[in-house]
């Protein structure tokens, strides 16, 4: 017997173990972004509203997740490195659930599965959330070709749901809702159906849509306006740049074989010959097509992640038609080869640091080099001083997790601070920061000393302060002492009296 023509325990396995050894770079690069999400999503309370008091441009769904995986598992950073380890995972066995309903020999199935967990390639921890939002995404997609295929509109409804569940991860979904009305045209045009079914059905798939991203506001509380300011105006208030260089974008495209296969993909299926044929084959081009113009419009050109916004739709045309796929045995063998070399370029830094040479995984301090390195004043200091809290601007959340800190105000309070809307300038009363009602209502408490006089921020403010807003300028203008903790400084402000 051939282990290899295993298609379920070996490739989950292999899967399950390409998740947590990746995510473990986590404990040398300690990504400012996962630790955020981590935080906030576990202190959100009847008193700490996502998009009212905490802000932030991801949608409720993944902070609930992480809170209900969190509640299960407990809180800390090896609790942490589970739960987005598992995010990883769960995304892999999406993409095996579907490869396995395809009719593959042993040899093309694992090329597909060693290309799609490569893709992983030069890319920071933060990815996880991208990969969380295709958990959603990719069986919207699934289930809306199937409605087509089938002619059945419990497909359809089933592509509705997830498509819902995608909005309230990121908003990227709502440039694809074409595909989705003119799927629900379709198929009630070639079953015949009465034009008032067409209207009721439409009317329950829009229900279904409004409950789902409504349940999220019921639980959490927010208002529909400060959801509506963070989660939509601040996508459109930051400008892109558009996609990464040109020559990075091809290296990543070519090594990880998706271009590749993507091409030959092409060619076998006969698909540019079928187009306009055969309606599921439209609208999958359709579909690729959007993937296309997000990826060349919306990208920003200083992100290497971006490339999974178009990597994960390129994976599911290749899964879709990977039946037709046909490889002869030296490019089986050239491409197993790559696909060693780049899985030891992902896997093999994580392993040599955490286990082999600098056991970052138990020392958070490692001499990796490890980020960490750069706060262990901070978590010392208030290691020491665990009865107070502080307000933090712009420290990284890892700092807190680690210590197991409580906070004042609002973590994630860099966007009130600096310029984050882009208009940066040398003039400090030019700059234009992002606010909200949140944002400001704890900067006044901390000014008024609601929140104590101890503040803990970045050493980019004290590095850039010509690019900082009138809010930061204010709390320097009050500032009594400052103290260096290493990266991070800590000040201590005068209490205005009211």
């Amino acid at each position: 017997m051939n282990i290899l023509k295993d298609k379920f325990y070996l490739p989950t396995i292999f899967l399950f173990f390409v998740s947590f050894i990746w995510f473990s770079k986590i404990f040398y690069i300690w990504d400012h972004d996962t630790g955020l999400w981590y935080l906030i999503s576990n202190h959100f309370n009847k008193d700490y509203v996502p998009y009212s008091n905490e802000f932030d441009n991801k949608g409720p769904l993944f902070f609930l997740f992480i809170k209900l995986v969190s509640t299960i598992i407990g809180y800390g950073v090896y609790q942490a490195y589970v739960l987005y380890s598992l995010t990883i995972f769960l995304f892999f066995l999406i993409l095996l659930y579907l490869l396995n309903k395809k009719n593959l020999n042993y040899q093309v199935f694992w090329l597909l599965i060693l290309s799609f967990s490569s893709i992983f390639f030069l890319r920071k921890p933060h990815i996880v959330f991208i990969l969380f939002y295709y958990s959603f995404f990719i069986p919207f997609i699934y289930c809306l070709i199937n409605s087509i295929v089938k002619k059945n509109s419990n497909y359809l409804f089933l592509s509705v749901i997830f498509f819902s569940l995608s909005s309230i991860i990121l908003i990227d979904v709502y440039l694809y809702s074409l595909i989705l009305i003119l799927t629900h045209i379709y198929i009630f045009l070639f079953n015949k159906k009465k034009i008032s079914e067409f209207i009721l059905y439409a009317f329950l798939y829009f229900l279904v849509f409004l409950i789902i991203n409504y349940l999220p506001k019921i639980y959490y509380g927010y208002d529909f306006e400060d959801f509506f300011l963070s989660y939509f105006l601040y996508n459109q208030s930051s400008p892109s740049s558009g996609p990464v260089n040109s020559i990075q974008f091809a290296y990543f495209l070519i090594l990880t074989l998706i271009l590749p296969l993507f091409i030959i993909t092409i060619f076998y299926s006969k698909f540019l010959s079928v187009l306009f044929k055969r309606f599921d084959y439209f609208i999958i081009a359709l579909f690729i097509l959007i993937t296309i113009f997000k990826y060349f419009y919306f990208s920003d050109g200083s992100g290497g992640r971006y490339l999974l916004y178009l990597y994960i739709p390129l994976i599911y045309f290749i899964i879709h038609f990977s039946e037709f796929i046909k490889v002869n045995k030296i490019i089986l063998f050239f491409s197993v080869i790559i696909m060693i070399l780049v899985h030891g370029k992902n896997l093999a830094p994580p392993i040599l640091k955490n286990i082999v040479q600098h056991k970052c995984f138990i020392n958070f301090f490692c001499d990796a080099p490890s980020y960490a390195n750069l706060f262990k004043g901070t978590v010392d200091y208030l290691n020491k001083n665990k009865d107070k809290k502080y307000y933090f601007v712009d420290i990284n959340s890892w700092i807190l997790v680690i210590t197991n800190s409580d906070f004042h105000g609002v973590v994630n309070n860099y966007y009130i601070y600096s310029c984050k809307s882009g208009n940066c300038t040398h003039k400090i009363e030019n700059n234009e920061p992002f606010e909200t009602d949140g944002l400001l209502e704890a900067h006044n408490k901390f000014i008024s000393g609601n929140y104590g006089s101890f503040v803990i921020y970045d050493w980019g403010f004290i590095r850039n302060t010509e690019q900082l807003s009138k809010y930061w300028r204010q709390i320097k203008k009050i500032e009594k002492s400052q103290k260096s903790l290493g990266h991070f400084y800590l000040s201590e402000i005068k209490i205005i009296q009211n």
